[in-house]
Order: C-alpha cells, then structure tokens, then sequence
C-alpha cells in the first residue's frame, strides 16, 4: 500500500529524525571515549599504586615523641639520709628490711613474680583454689592475681574460668585496648566468665565508653613535705587512686620518677581511656606525653594464708618498672 503523504511530508519526518540519529550517535561516542579515558586513568593509578602494595614505597611511619628526660640529683645525698633514718622500715612490702634490702623501693626486683622476701621459697606448688573477696578461680603458679580497682577487675597473668559473685550487668572485657562481649555463664548469684589472659573486667548494662579526661596543666598544689616521697612504697595503688581522683576533681598532680641516676619532677594533669597519664614538664608546662599505666596483681601463698598483693607499672620513655625505677607523689 503506497503511503499517501504529500512528499514535503515525508522529507520533513526524515529531517526531523536524521539529526536525533545523529545526535544519538554522536552522544554514544561521546560516552565510549569517557569511558575509555575513565579506565586509561583507573588503571594509571593502580599501577602507580602497585608498588606501594608490594612494599617497594613505604607510607612514612608515625613519628612518636620521646620524652625528654631531666634528671635531677638533688635527691641523692637527702635519701641516703632518708634511708639511714628508717633501716628498719620495709618501704616496699616485701619482707626484707631497708638495712638488709638491696631494692628498698622494688618488691620485686628481679621481675620474676616472687617477692624479694620470698626469694628461694616455694610458693605455689599444683594447682591452688584461691578465694578472694567476691571472686574465686584456681592459679597454678605465683604470676596470677586479680584485683579490684576504680570499678574495674584487673587480671594479670591468668586464663581460665573465674567466678564473681554479687555482681549484676554483663560482663565485658578490655584487651588490646579495645572493649568486648565476654564468653560468661550465670548460675544463681554467680557470673562465672571465660577470662582469656591478662585483662579488664567491667560489669555494666552497656559496651563501656571510656573518655580521655584533660585539665589544665597548672602548677600543682600539695600538702605533704616533698621529702616525704622518699619513704613511700613503691608504686601501691593508693598513690595512683590519689592522681585519678585529683583530675577527677580538677587538680593537677606533681610526682616525681626516682631512678639510680637522679630524680624526674613532672606535672600530671589528666588521663585517657585507658588508664595512662598526661604529663607536663613542672616549670615551662609544655606537654611531655604520656605514661603508661599498667595496673597489676599477684597471689602470694607461704603454705597457710593467701595474700593478695596489687600495684602499678608504669613506662616513660627510658624511665620504667622494669629498669627499677619508681614513680612517687607530692
């Protein structure tokens, strides 16, 4: 059937579509050499990123201050004195005498869990059930404690089962820094939980959320006599219960690191998440890092009574426990 339009009808609908054709034509080769272009640049940059990936180019690393360590040794002849004084004193607990005891400030000089004291003895032997406070769990040699701090069960050294009485919440754990689910079981009035190791025990009805808390680094204020630092046992929770709160309550710290070479004055005025301290250099109270706070716990067991005993290390750049140093406070 012949179509009917006038000619001049038919050329006019085919000018009209012709340049859409084009157009469309025209727009699609467009669209291939973005895309082409697009991929040209994504490959270009994989291949440039590729030697990064296989370790031919290193991201620069985080650079880390280290703490500026100022010694003083006006401390030394005034502790000989200190010391002379009180030779019959047992500054760090350990059951050896300030006369008779090398490391009069150090329960434990030679890091191996056993106190100076009870060097030599046999003190857990097999598998011990200790029964402490509201908590009870079975160690099997003298590295393993817990203790009770500022909310928190400290674990040290410990894997296994451990049972909490009296204790309501869930139960969750902080270890490498970040806060879980504990595996647990409760069974009348007691949570028994799946300690993995040394570790943070927390019961609360949520994941905690723990902030950094930072005051001003303003000149402490104290009352004691700052000799008396020189006497104090080394490193007992008390002291460290005393900084927290003194930030808690808006008051900078002074304490001061004792070494074999001289002594370390700095101003503490706050504390992360995690427990560790925001330091300032006491005169310019510019900011001098941090300290790392490890809170600690160990059984001792002489054959007839369970003891447990608890304190802090700490590391400060070269100055830490673990070379005998010892943190004091004003």
């Amino acid at each position: 059937m012949k179509n009917k339009a006038a000619p001049w009808e038919r050329i006019k609908r085919k000018q009209s579509r012709m340049p859409a054709v084009y157009r469309e034509k025209k727009q699609s080769k467009h669209i291939f050499m973005i895309i082409g272009v697009s991929l040209s640049i994504t490959l270009l940059l994989s291949f440039l990123r590729i030697p990064e990936r296989i370790g031919m180019i290193n991201k620069p690393a985080e650079q880390t201050a280290i703490p500026a360590v100022q010694l003083t040794s006006i401390y030394n002849s005034l502790l000989a004195e200190i010391l002379d004084m009180e030779q019959e004193a047992d500054w760090d607990g350990d059951g050896l005498k300030n006369g008779v005891d090398l490391h009069p400030r150090d329960i434990d000089a030679d890091r191996n869990g056993i106190s100076d004291g009870y060097e030599g003895k046999q003190i857990i032997n097999g598998e011990l059930p200790i029964r402490y406070q509201n908590i009870r769990f079975v160690v099997s040699h003298s590295q393993s404690g817990v203790v009770y701090f500022r909310g928190d069960y400290f674990v040290s050294s410990f894997a296994g089962w451990m049972a909490f009485s009296d204790e309501a919440g869930i139960p969750y754990i902080l270890i490498s820094g970040k806060w879980e689910k504990a595996e647990f079981e409760r069974i009348d009035d007691t949570c028994y939980i799946n300690v993995p190791g040394t570790c943070r025990i927390r019961f609360c009805e949520e994941m905690p959320n723990d902030r950094d808390l930072i005051i001003d680094a303003v000149a402490a204020r104290y009352d004691n006599r700052p000799d008396d630092r020189y006497s104090i046992a080394n490193a007992p929770l008390t002291q460290l219960e005393h900084i927290y709160s003194s930030i808690d309550n808006g008051r900078t710290v002074q304490i001061s690191i004792i070494t074999d070479s001289g002594e370390q004055l700095l101003l503490v005025h706050g504390y992360d998440r995690l427990g560790n301290l925001i330091a300032a250099n006491c005169d310019s109270l510019s900011d001098a890092g941090k300290i790392s706070i490890k809170v600690k716990a160990q059984v001792f067991w002489d054959g007839q009574k369970i003891t447990m005993r608890s304190w802090f290390d700490f590391e400060w750049g070269e100055l830490s426990s673990a070379n005998g140093d010892v943190i004091t406070v004003f």
